[in-house]
């Protein structure tokens, strides 16, 4: 052969080498959403059946404490089961003018660059206790915490998470809140 189909040959080879040993990009991480995960801009306290969805409570509470808001007003927030925490806070909100309440607080919360959180319902809330307070995840305190759930005119539900205790109590006292969004 000639030197020229040498060379041909040898840059094939050398080529092939090179292009076989040549490493790929990493697969990116994806990550399983799991209770107690750091997730979307809190922490996961519930995932449904598909572990694709489900809710996350911000990493800490509101500012401060505040009322549930409009004592003597029936807002329609009757929603207590998982779910139904923000058609609980939109009926506050939009039937309850006062500023700085709980649910207001929730709604203009822009925690972990997210904007569409809500005031827990009264079921939602419990999960809250049950799969992260108990288990010392969340930064909670050992206090009451306002849920978006109504009982009537006067009251609205809250719990206390010192020892998961739920009750309804006067809406113009002042407990602990905590923004959840859904994902």
């Amino acid at each position: 052969m000639k030197i020229t189909n040498y060379l041909i040959l040898f840059s094939i080879l050398a080529f092939t080498i090179i292009s076989c040993s040549k490493k790929s990009d990493p697969a990116p991480i994806v990550i399983q959403p799991a209770l107690g995960l750091s997730y979307e801009g809190g922490i996961i306290f519930y995932l449904d059946n598909t572990s694709n969805h489900g809710l996350i409570a911000a990493t800490a509470d509101a500012p401060f404490s505040t009322e549930w808001g409009c004592e003597g007003t029936l807002c329609g927030a009757a929603g207590s089961s998982t779910g139904t925490g923000a058609q609980n806070t939109n009926a506050i909100i939009n039937l309850c003018d006062s500023t700085g309440i709980a649910a207001q607080l929730c709604k203009s919360s822009a925690s972990g660059g997210y904007n569409d959180w809500f005031l827990p319902s009264k079921d939602e809330l419990n999960l809250i206790y049950t799969n992260l307070y108990s288990k010392s995840l969340g930064g909670f305190a050992a206090s009451f915490y306002w849920s978006s759930t109504e009982s009537d005119a006067n009251n609205g539900w809250y719990q206390f998470l010192g020892n998961g205790f739920q009750d309804k109590y006067g809406k113009s006292y002042q407990f602990h809140v905590r923004p959840v969004r859904a994902f």
